[in-house]
């Protein structure tokens, strides 16, 4: 290869800013090693939508206290390496919301009043050259004593089933495409939200994915550094007491509420971008954070609110 149009020692060359005069042969050259690239970007990204609020507790006087089922988690979209983006143009991206966490029933208003179910997560886009990308939210966790198809998801994960009575159980929400099912409600325990990774059950109380390995800096271990999912506690609580938090910044699932508690809103799902370092993003009126790789060679942007636009230029 020559040095591109330099005599003596060329410049440092970079895939957005390499100088020189080049021939058809080393242009030829340079596309075929993917190093010839006008104002497009190779980008690697992930999606994940909002995670799905729990459910509802349910408290009677001399009836041992109920819990609701778990959010579903968010849920996510990967893409590797392709060129999606160009140099100057805007692209819309909205972050998904948790869903609302149902609410508690409680003081002798008898099985008919059972209680609320978690709303559904919302959904996460971006915009790219090819169109608009979508991780999907996942639904919300079934009251207690209260089997409902509010549960299912067609997109993500399904919530899970609630506690129930009288040795019956309460299933768990079914999934689309992006996650997997809820776990079955039990007289013990209420499920746990499926996730993208897993299925829900009803024994896990911290089932979710996590990250084995959070410091390779790639878009998806940047992005999956906690659980997703937290199920409803076990129905021998002896007091109201409302769902566990949901995992901040990952479409965490809301935790269950026992008793007369209400269940905890879902967290709000992310997108994670991963572009050429010599490249500096603007995210308007987006929140976000910017890394960069060990080697130096990317950036990872990670967008935890958004609903602006966002852009690339030349450092």
């Amino acid at each position: 290869m020559s040095d591109r149009g330099f005599i003596g020692a060329a410049p440092e060359q970079k895939r957005h800013s390499s100088k020189g005069v080049f021939s058809l042969a080393e242009i030829n050259e340079f596309q075929n090693i993917n190093e010839y690239e006008s104002d497009k970007i190779i980008a690697s990204y992930t999606l994940l939508g909002g995670g799905g609020g729990g459910g509802g507790g349910f408290h009677q006087h001399g009836v041992p206290y109920k819990s609701g089922g778990g959010g579903g988690g968010g849920g996510m979209l990967t893409v590797e390496n392709e060129a999606k983006f160009t140099i100057g143009t805007s692209y819309a991206v909205t972050v998904g919301a948790g869903g609302s966490g149902g609410g508690g029933t409680g003081n002798n208003n008898g099985f008919s009043n059972a209680a609320g179910n978690g709303g559904v997560g919302g959904d996460t886009t971006l915009v790219t050259d090819d169109g608009t990308e979508t991780a999907y939210g996942s639904a919300g966790g079934s009251g207690a004593l209260k089997n409902s198809v509010t549960a299912d998801s067609a997109n993500a994960s399904g919530g899970g089933g609630g506690e129930s009575y009288n040795n019956a159980t309460q299933a768990g929400g079914t999934s689309g495409s992006q996650g997997n099912d809820g776990g079955t409600g039990s007289i013990n325990a209420g499920g746990n939200g499926g996730t993208f990774s897993t299925a829900g059950d009803a024994a896990n109380l911290t089932q979710g994915y996590t990250h084995a390995n959070a410091l390779n800096n790639g878009t998806e271990s940047y992005l999956l550094q906690g659980k997703v999912s937290i199920e409803g506690p076990s129905g021998a609580y002896s007091s109201n007491t409302a769902g566990r938090p949901a995992v901040a910044g990952v479409g965490g699932g809301g935790g269950a509420g026992s008793g007369g508690g209400a269940g905890s809103t879902g967290s709000a799902g992310a997108i994670a971008i991963q572009y050429p370092a010599e490249l500096t993003i603007s995210l308007g009126t987006n929140v976000g954070t910017t890394i960069t790789t060990g080697d130096g060679k990317f950036k990872i942007t990670k967008i935890t609110t958004g609903g602006d636009n966002i852009s690339w230029s030349k450092a």
